[in-house]
């Protein structure tokens, strides 16, 4: 469900009934000033005007970009080397919540300059004082859907636990100290006592997935002016480029990827 009442995947007749739709373009101009923000969370769901208020916002700002601009200019390449830790000394409710097998969120906004991040009016200032329009000198007081995006991705995935692959050393017919440790380790895990009896859960230890960080974040703000006929574009870039109801304009799209190689994982998330 889209968080914005005026915003919406697909267009509802915003001409006069009988008219003849308008074709959709971009509702950002080439060249747009616009910042970046990105905020992280233990929920799929983020309210930033709660979060401001509560006092969490500034704590959950990971990373922000200001003097961006829509285009195809160099200078918009930005990038960060970031170590986000859920230690229970920096970030206690993040590690309580993934200890019960939860999951952190990245939201990215990208705003165009002037204009508040959320219809209450939220403007995150010069040097991240967080304020409401009517005391922080915007071009305009009310909130306008069409000049922000935002997009969310899953910082951590769950995987297998790596197995541990018993090898023998051809040259030398044995196996080595590691190797050796190894084997023992799975007697223990499978004969526990004189008995023979199993641990069960030792198993299911040994077979719980284990979290881990996701090691790149992309972000793409789409540089695109394509006019598409009214009430027309194709199906499968509809959930892409999401209409403005008042105007019809699109949204530029934006793409908060992960890394291209899925299967690299750069540690275990502590």
């Amino acid at each position: 469900m889209c968080r914005f009442p005026n915003c919406c995947k697909f267009p509802s007749p915003f001409p006069p009934p009988g008219s003849p739709i308008p074709p959709h373009t971009n509702a950002w101009s080439d060249g747009e000033w616009f910042d970046l923000h990105v905020f992280v969370t233990d929920s799929p769901f983020i309210d930033l005007d709660e979060m401001a208020r509560e006092g969490t916002l500034r704590n959950a700002l990971l990373w922000e970009q200001k003097g961006l601009t829509y285009g195809w200019d160099e200078k918009n390449m930005r990038s960060v080397n970031i170590t986000l830790s859920a230690s229970p000394d920096q970030h206690p409710e993040w590690f309580s919540h993934l200890q019960s097998n939860g999951s952190l969120y990245a939201h990215v906004f990208a705003s165009r300059r002037g204009f508040p991040l959320t219809p209450d009016g939220l403007v995150l200032g010069e040097n991240g004082e967080i304020q409401f329009a009517e005391n922080a000198g915007t071009r305009r007081g009310e909130f306008d859907p069409t000049a922000v995006v935002s997009g969310t991705s899953q910082l951590n995935t769950y995987r297998p636990p790596p197995k541990v692959e018993i090898r023998k050393n051809l040259l030398s017919g044995g196996s080595s100290q590691d190797e050796k440790q190894a084997v023992k380790q799975t007697e223990d895990d499978e004969d526990d006592s004189d008995t023979g009896e199993y641990d069960t859960s030792k198993r299911k230890e040994k077979k719980a997935w284990v979290n881990y960080w996701k090691p790149e974040l992309n972000i793409q703000l789409v540089h695109d002016f394509t006019a598409f006929p009214g009430g027309n574009i194709p199906p499968d870039l509809r959930p892409v480029y999401k209409l403005d109801r008042e105007s019809g304009k699109y949204l530029p799209p934006l793409h908060v990827r992960k890394s291209g190689d899925f299967n690299r994982f750069d540690g275990f998330m502590r």
